[in-house]
């Protein structure tokens, strides 16, 4: 658990990791937040990933992640393209908080994502960015980076 007054990086993966074959939901890279970290109103996070999708016309799903929460870039056939999605969560209550995501790929925004969601800052949650290939094709999504921010001002 952190004191009430950190703000800095709490995970960082910048190994790159690609989809496998098959079109299931697949996990990317993830992040474990202990129990308790957000434990004040106003405590924030912010989740970033960016990658590449593969040089063909696939279908190609990428989301990140916070508990339940997501924000989707979409099912979009891009071949050989960057994407980036990223997410803010404000704590307003012990289960409760605010979820804004955000991205694009290539030069296609997506419609900004906001949710109240419920998730129990008492206890552990993933955060996480997946990938969904629309046909089984390994290595349509790849994720170069995946980083999580914290800023627990008192």
């Amino acid at each position: 658990m952190f004191d009430n007054s950190y703000t800095g990086t709490l995970a960082q993966n910048i190994v790159s990791n690609a989809t496998a074959a098959g079109t299931t939901e697949q996990t990317l890279a993830s992040y474990s937040l202990p129990a308790n970290t957000m434990n004040r109103n106003g405590h924030r996070l912010k989740l970033r990933a960016w990658g590449t999708t593969a040089a063909n016309g696939n279908t190609k799903t990428v989301k990140l992640y916070f508990g339940a929460s997501s924000v989707s870039l979409g099912a979009l056939a891009t071949n050989n393209k960057n994407w980036y999605v990223e997410a803010e969560v404000v704590r307003t209550g012990a289960a409760a908080q605010f979820f804004f995501g955000n991205g694009q790929t290539d030069t296609t925004a997506i419609t900004p994502t906001f949710t109240s969601g419920t998730d129990d800052f008492t206890t552990a949650l993933t955060l996480k960015v997946t990938g969904t290939d629309g046909t089984d094709s390994a290595g349509d999504i790849t994720c170069k980076y995946f980083g999580v921010q914290a800023f627990l001002e008192p």
